[in-house]
């Protein structure tokens, strides 16, 4: 294995190397460890003129000397020249062969325009840790950062970050008569050094860590993005009195720990204070993320000197594109989407729970025949409704015929079953619940589910549903599930990115359809969430056309195209 040592060179060095000092820092490093390779960076005037002929002559003049002013005027005068570069290796390999020691030197000259030249001087740093990782050969770097100005020192640390794989150690002397130390950067640069730049040979990824804080606010989404997109060993929600944070338990991992903080959501400090305690037992190379997104400003605000304070990594996530973008250096990357619309659902109803998760899968054909026939038949189906209400009202079994779609109509029947007929087909149905529900919208709820499943199978949705149904406590409710049911949605789906809840109207349009369904939307599905009011018949209403208008997240449909028009709706329209 090689053992390099890579450092500058400097004054007392230089010193040592004229016999003006009796050792330096070099000298010792090299007394005291065992090296296979030096590389020396040394500082090189960009007016370099002197020969070495010169050098030596006045050296040897300098020399026979007792003037220490003159010994002092050719130091300064000749050092940082390519002679002075020279002698000074020549100087090292004999002291190296009296220590009986085998070390193979090598000296890099870096022109700058001035001693502090900051940009060149972390250059020649990289380039000197970039030439030993380009060996790809098993070896341990100590940096020796004494030698050399201040600057140099610095930008030795700073060059060593660029290089996780490389086996190193940053080391300094305060005394070149004593042999130098290890040392460690401050902890928050090694923090901040391990959440930027994962070391790539660790199992740890870039979308791993060890904690992520997040505000949470009135929209929700945000938070289970950024739960489902990374892998994290724990999740702490900063939230205020007004939003509670424990709807996010259910959708960690089981082997994922949950943690809340309360905090007040206009005080920037209560929320710095609070996250700089509540990490106060992490270990000093834990990875850190922060997902501003929710919250107040003020939140973000706290939030953000905290993770700077910590070395974390900051980032926004939500958005109709569904991306994520990294605020420490504005990297933009695909977010994992949302599969199920029951996550959208449960995130956001409060505690409310599902009693019918609703149908996910293809209807069969002869349904789908029936139900396409019923669809041909909308505008004289819509003039039956007074019948079917009085149908209700007799203990009779009754047929809807379709076979004439001009002329449809319902009849009674002496013994059931319930059933629909159609040109094609006939349908039977178990009891008048199922019947009249059909009858009476059902089958449209029936035509738009059946038409945009295909969608899903192709994988445009990735997740759509028929008949979800909300309520207050799922236990209690299945005794008695219509006193307890909160919400009915005919037909939703999400795209991953957004939830689409679709409401199906056989009858007359009214602009309370509108408002209702913009709460609904905005309920379940967050800031993003989409209504789509789907009428039967086409529309010309001068009043719908200004409340839509009004209304952003909700978009009517009707007539012929209901189907196309919806797939335009959510960036389908060619599937």
């Amino acid at each position: 294995m090689k053992n390099f040592l890579v450092t500058w060179y400097g004054i007392t060095d230089f010193k040592s190397s004229l016999g003006f000092e009796k050792s330096g820092p070099i000298l010792g490093a090299l007394a005291d460890g065992d090296y296979t390779d030096v590389i020396v960076l040394g500082y090189t005037k960009h007016d370099d003129s002197i020969s070495n002929e010169e050098f030596k002559s006045k050296l040897n003049e300098v020399s026979a000397s007792d003037d220490p002013d003159a010994k002092f005027k050719f130091t300064y005068e000749y050092a940082n020249c390519s002679a002075a570069h020279k002698h000074f290796i020549n100087f090292i390999e004999g002291k190296i062969s009296e220590m009986g020691k085998s070390v193979s030197v090598g000296l890099i000259s870096v022109t700058l325009s001035e001693l502090n030249d900051s940009e060149g001087i972390y250059s020649a740093a990289v380039q000197a840790l970039q030439h030993i990782s380009n060996l790809q050969i098993e070896c341990r770097v100590s940096i020796f950062l004494s030698p050399g100005t201040p600057l140099m020192a610095f930008s030795w640390a700073l060059a060593a970050f660029k290089f996780p794989g490389l086996s190193k150690r940053l080391i300094a002397s305060s005394d070149p008569r004593k042999p130098p130390v290890p040392i460690m950067p401050p902890k928050e640069w090694l923090a901040w050094n391990s959440k930027q730049n994962p070391n790539p040979k660790d199992e740890n990824k870039a979308d791993s860590y060890d904690v992520i804080y997040t505000l949470f606010g009135e929209q929700r989404i945000p938070a289970l993005l950024g739960v489902n997109h990374f892998n994290c060993k724990k999740h702490v929600f900063v939230s205020s009195g007004n939003f509670d944070a424990e709807c996010m338990r259910k959708f960690l991992p089981e082997s994922c720990e949950f943690s809340q903080i309360k905090a007040d959501p206009y005080n920037p400090s209560d929320v710095f204070d609070k996250i700089i305690k509540d990490s106060a037992e992490l270990p000093w190379d834990a990875r850190i993320g922060f997902n501003l997104t929710g919250g107040t400003k003020l939140m973000y605000a706290g939030a953000m000197n905290a993770c700077r304070k910590l070395g974390g990594v900051p980032f926004y996530v939500g958005g109709k594109e569904l991306k994520i973008t990294y605020l420490n250096d504005f990297a933009v990357e695909e977010l994992k989407p949302i599969t199920k619309v029951e996550s959208f659902i449960l995130l956001n109803s409060n505690g409310l729970g599902i009693c019918d998760y609703g149908r996910t899968g293809a209807d069969d054909e002869n349904a789908i025949a029936m139900t396409d026939e019923m669809w041909k038949a909308r505008k004289k189906i819509n003039y039956l409704y007074k019948d079917i209400q009085e149908m209700n009202k007799s203990e009779c079994y009754y047929s809807l015929s379709i076979e004439d779609p001009w002329h449809p109509e319902i009849m009674p029947l002496a013994q059931g079953p319930y059933s629909v007929s159609t040109r094609p087909v006939d349908y039977a149905f178990e009891d008048e619940t199922q019947f009249s529900t059909y009858i009476k919208g059902g089958w449209f709820e029936e035509y738009v589910y059946n038409h945009l499943y295909p969608l899903y199978e192709k994988g445009k949705l990735l997740d759509i549903r028929h008949g979800i149904k909300v309520d207050f406590n799922k236990a209690i409710s299945e005794f008695d599930s219509d006193h307890y049911i909160y919400q009915e949605m005919d037909v939703v789906f999400t795209n991953g990115k957004q939830l689409f809840i679709v409401e199906c109207k056989s009858g007359r349009p009214e602009v309370e359809h509108i408002e209702k369904l913009s709460t609904i939307a905005r309920y379940y599905g967050g800031i993003e969430g989409k209504g789509i009011l789907a009428y039967s018949k086409a529309l010309d209403s001068d009043i719908l056309d200004k409340k839509i208008k009004e209304t952003p997240n909700v978009d009517i449909v009707s007539g012929d195209d209901l189907i196309e028009q919806i797939k335009k709706i959510i960036g389908c329209e060619n599937d």
